[in-house]
């Protein structure tokens, strides 16, 4: 295994300095507390390119970070692959503890949201923008006309 950069979602911050220094010990590094999760999509592609591992602190929540790392085809761990490896030392194999995609998710895909989902959502910017986000990052284009959309994103 290459050079490991965690990213730690959702970890309380005692915790969190806990995790961090136990990672650096076996030869890994943690992505720092102000990861970028807002900005250009060129900002969250350098940020969380780096990463290869998102331990999730929580088993099946996903937060916007585990979502970009999963769109990026990262390794979204539950917190046991996290756990054994620092007991054993090093770094475990994932099998059994995630999932990594493989491939762009979105290739070749088109994205149209609907002037009503900014209507009727609450946060609906927010939320656009994240939708936006993530489906760049899987390899779509999320700026398409509804005519050449492959997926159109509407509110009821």
């Amino acid at each position: 295994m290459g050079k490991v950069v965690v990213a730690l979602s959702r970890c309380g911050d005692g915790k969190k300095v806990q995790y961090e220094r136990s990672v650096k010990r076996i030869g890994g590094t943690v992505l720092g507390r102000a990861a970028k999760t807002k900005g250009s999509i060129d900002d969250i592609k350098k940020t969380w390119g780096k990463v290869t591992h998102c331990v999730q602190w929580r088993r099946g929540e996903f937060t916007f970070q585990d979502l970009i790392c999963a769109v990026m085809g990262k390794w979204v761990v539950n917190l046991s692959w996290l756990e054994d490896s620092l007991r054993k030392m090093y770094f475990v194999g994932e099998e059994g503890y995630g999932t990594q995609a493989e491939g762009k998710l979105a290739e070749g895909s088109g994205l149209w949201i609907t002037p009503r989902f900014y209507d009727r959502e609450r946060d609906s910017e927010k939320n656009a923008w994240k939708i936006k986000i993530l489906f760049t990052l899987a390899g779509g284009d999320p700026q398409v006309s509804y005519k050449s959309a492959t997926h159109i994103l509407l509110s009821t």
